[in-house]
């Protein structure tokens, strides 16, 4: 990939060490849709170069490319990523909003993304149960809203696998217990990001303060406060971890998490929207269910 190059923060390591989140690595990234051409699974360059690309991404060797466009457009991205020879070919679909940041920490909406794990950030699946966070193939995410992005105009090809929110958190829990500190550490994160209203979510973070690694701790605090509001009913748990702790790093951050939770508004109809995307979403998956054939 060609275009802007730079240190970033990275969400794979360089070397596989005790780092506080997030690893910097030399990084590019590129706005807009030139043509380029993917470090890794290259028979994926026409899904890459599809026009509704807005940003991509390289750091390490992981790959993340971002999309706007209607359903019409993302239709036309499905058949080709069904397309490609891949082992299997997994499609997310998640409520929308979603978003990603630039190296300067610009916000970047987007309706669906490629997520390619490749070079040396391919090593973290290779970490024991690193495979839930970091998949070995890549992986198409959509965003639903049922405006720009309509689950009743999608059209999914038979090679395709559906998969939900619900199921990404079953994986994401499973990592959580890895015996590696590091797939522990920023599953954390992997996890807070999936669903900040998910209150059984923010307790599963909240009790990595627990953890007997440091960095896992400083990874957990950094990661609850990302729940806001969700994470109020962990503030005794998190008042109880803040007066245990020794590292001054990680008080820090639980400080600062604290003051976040305190600060933050309810947010109901957001909440009540997130819910019947998933609904929607879990019918839609349903529907596919039954058309595939015995």
């Amino acid at each position: 990939m060609t275009g802007r190059v730079g240190g970033m923060a990275s969400c794979v390591l360089l070397v596989v060490c005790v780092l506080t989140q997030p690893a910097w690595g030399l990084g590019e990234e590129r706005h807009g849709n030139d043509e380029m051409s993917l470090s890794s699974f290259t028979e994926l360059n026409p899904v890459a170069n599809h026009k509704s690309r807005v940003y991509a991404y390289w750091v390490n060797g992981h790959e993340g490319l971002f999309y706007r466009g209607s359903t019409e457009s993302l239709n036309e991205v499905l058949q080709a990523f069904a397309a490609a020879p891949l082992e299997k070919h997994e499609v997310v679909l998640r409520p929308a909003p979603l978003s990603t940041n630039d190296f300067d920490q610009n916000d970047i909406p987007y309706d669906w993304s490629l997520d390619v794990i490749g070079g040396i950030a391919s090593h973290m699946s290779t970490l024991d149960k690193g495979n839930r966070f970091w998949p070995v193939v890549p992986v198409l995410t959509i965003a639903v809203d049922n405006e720009r992005i309509k689950l009743a105009d999608l059209v999914i090809p038979e090679s395709v696998s559906l998969v939900q929110e619900y199921d990404l958190r079953l994986r994401y829990l499973e990592g959580l217990d890895s015996r590696d500190q590091t797939v522990r550490g920023w599953g954390t994160g992997h996890l807070s990001r999936l669903n900040q209203f998910d209150t059984n979510d923010a307790e599963e973070v909240a009790k990595m303060l627990n953890d007997g690694e440091k960095w896992v701790r400083l990874n957990a605090a950094g990661s609850i406060a990302n729940y806001k509001a969700t994470a109020k009913p962990q503030l005794a748990r998190l008042r109880s971890a803040l007066e245990r702790e020794t590292a001054d790093d990680v008080r820090e951050k639980l400080s600062t998490a604290i003051d976040t939770i305190e600060a933050a508004e309810e947010s109901p109809e957001l909440v009540a929207r997130h819910q019947a995307l998933l609904r929607a979403i879990e019918s839609f998956c349903r529907k596919q269910t039954t058309k595939q054939p015995d």
